[in-house]
């Protein structure tokens, strides 16, 4: 976790609620995307981190979390299958 203050900080307070209001649909969504449930946990996770450290920095410019955390879960299982060589990725397109 970060340290000091942003001026982002009430985006990033908007963002930690959203995340855990909707943390069991990311996950469901998650286990869509990628069929293993295994991974799915882990990458929504690190998909929070990750979009938490964008908006910590640089503020958030887009029109909703949850598109921004989709295309990041998105991301992160296609990086998950090209390093582990895994061979099942479905594409799922997402309309919010």
């Amino acid at each position: 976790m970060m340290t000091g203050v942003t001026k982002y900080m009430k985006q990033v307070n908007d963002f930690d609620d959203f995340f855990s209001r909707r943390y069991e649909k990311l996950l469901n969504e998650a286990v869509s995307i990628t069929q293993h449930y295994d991974y799915s946990a882990d990458i929504v996770n690190d998909s929070y981190l990750k979009v938490r450290q964008r908006i910590w920095l640089s503020g958030f410019t887009g029109t909703n979390y949850h598109g921004f955390l989709w295309q990041s879960i998105s991301n992160e299982w296609k990086v998950l299958c090209n390093r582990r060589k895994i061979r099942h990725f479905v594409s799922i397109h997402h309309n919010d």
